[in-house]
């Protein structure tokens, strides 16, 4: 269905994690082709149907296959459509019915990024997320440091100004989310704080 190109965002922990992906990617022939080879050749041999992900790593213009997801991956949300034609037609491979794929017109680039609680863990307070956010944890959530947050999209001109875009996203994200937190913080420090007492005229606290 296409290509893309994934990004990661490291940390200590996990220098190589994923953290998003773009697309569609224009790729040279002479890369383009050994990868399709190589997906139809494995898709042929293991009897593969439906929608199959295969990652692979670009070395000095030579791909390497590094492993095969015979489901949607997470570039379905770069390639789908807003009523789900791709995941439609997976289903329905999987199903042995017949499918059409319909027309899946492709506007400039899309993007679809993950923000980590690499701020330190975090328990989300926002009442409303933005429309570009998915995946968004229930209310009270404690999020431990460096695990997931949510999924942010984003669209482009093309797949590098979309991947741009959902990057600075994902950045407003993560302020929102922090400021937040520090602010509920800051407010929960206020009300445990201990008043003062007050004297009266008899020389009584109260």
């Amino acid at each position: 269905m296409g290509f893309s190109h994934q990004w990661t965002v490291g940390s200590a922990p996990r220098p190589y994690r994923y953290g998003g992906a773009s697309g569609p990617t224009l790729l040279d022939p002479a890369i383009k082709a050994p990868m399709s080879a190589a997906a139809e050749a494995v898709s042929s041999a293991l009897g593969l149907v439906g929608l199959v992900s295969f990652d692979f790593v670009l070395a000095e213009g030579v791909p390497y296959l590094l492993e095969v997801n015979p489901r949607p991956g997470a570039t379905l949300d770069v390639f789908d459509d807003q009523s789900g034609v791709l995941f439609s037609a997976h289903v329905a491979a999987c199903r042995d019915e017949a499918l059409s794929l319909g027309s899946l017109p492709q506007q400039g680039g899309r993007a679809a990024g993950i923000l980590y609680a690499d701020g330190g863990s975090l328990i989300p307070t926002m009442a409303e997320w933005p429309s570009w956010t998915a995946d968004r944890p229930m209310p009270g959530t404690r999020i431990p440091r460096h695990r997931p947050v949510a999924t942010v999209f984003a669209a482009g001109e093309t797949a590098t100004a979309a991947e741009l875009n959902c990057r600075h996203r994902l950045e407003e994200l993560a302020s929102m989310l922090y400021g937040r937190a520090l602010e509920t913080e800051q407010n929960n420090a206020k009300a445990l704080r201990p008043r003062p007492e007050r004297v009266s005229a008899g020389g009584q606290a109260r």
